[in-house]
């Protein structure tokens, strides 16, 4: 029985490792979510709780993977390094269109946001739409100081929105969110409880 048990042990340390290797994935992910949540003001649930992936480990590979999926990893990238982060697909359209060089975007005093601040998508896509047809009621300005701000007319007499405010200057972040420091943590404190408890199973069960 020993002899069979040896021969067969590297099935067994490998099948365990590939089981502890995932667990810890799984528990490096819910780790990383817990620290957006922290670290952030209110973030959505998008970003918290869809934002995180795992790539399963294999016997033949060993090698689990824990990832932010490519939307969310667009904007958070800037959070876990600092510095600038990317111009989002609606500002390079505004750009495009209003002829400006255009980097970031805030809501203007026009405009409504959520309780976060924040403008929905369905809103932006509307506004720049509605701002490519000739004589629609919102419309850009550049002005002197080299911003661009998308307006709405106002009624009656009264003064145009600031809709949307547009800078050529990129939006410069602080290193906020440890996304790799998380995760190297978690695998100290998780993988060999992980691997001891996934190899007595694989041991116990063997046939």
């Amino acid at each position: 029985p020993v002899r069979r048990l040896l021969n067969g042990m590297e099935k067994h340390v490998r099948f365990a490792a590939a089981q502890a290797l995932t667990a810890t994935a799984k528990y490096a992910a819910v780790a990383e979510s817990a620290e957006m949540a922290r670290v952030f003001e209110g973030p959505v649930s998008y970003t918290v709780k869809q934002g995180v992936g795992i790539t399963p480990a294999r016997k033949d590979t060993l090698r689990a993977e824990v990832f932010l999926k490519r939307k969310q990893a667009a904007y958070l990238e800037a959070q876990m390094e600092g510095g600038a982060r990317r111009r989002r697909p609606f500002e390079a359209q505004a750009a495009r269109e209003a002829g400006v060089s255009i980097a970031s975007a805030v809501p203007g005093l026009g405009i409504k946001t959520d309780a976060r601040g924040n403008v929905s998508k369905a809103t932006i896509a509307k506004l720049t739409r509605q701002a490519r047809v000739r004589g629609s009621e919102y419309y850009y300005r550049k002005l002197d100081d080299g911003v661009t701000v998308l307006y709405q007319r106002g009624k009656k007499g009264a003064p145009s929105k600031p809709m949307l405010v547009f800078t050529a200057k990129r939006a410069q972040y602080r290193k906020r969110f440890d996304f790799f420091g998380v995760a190297q943590r978690t695998v100290e404190q998780k993988f060999s409880a992980n691997f001891d408890s996934a190899l007595r199973s694989a041991i116990a069960t063997a046939r």
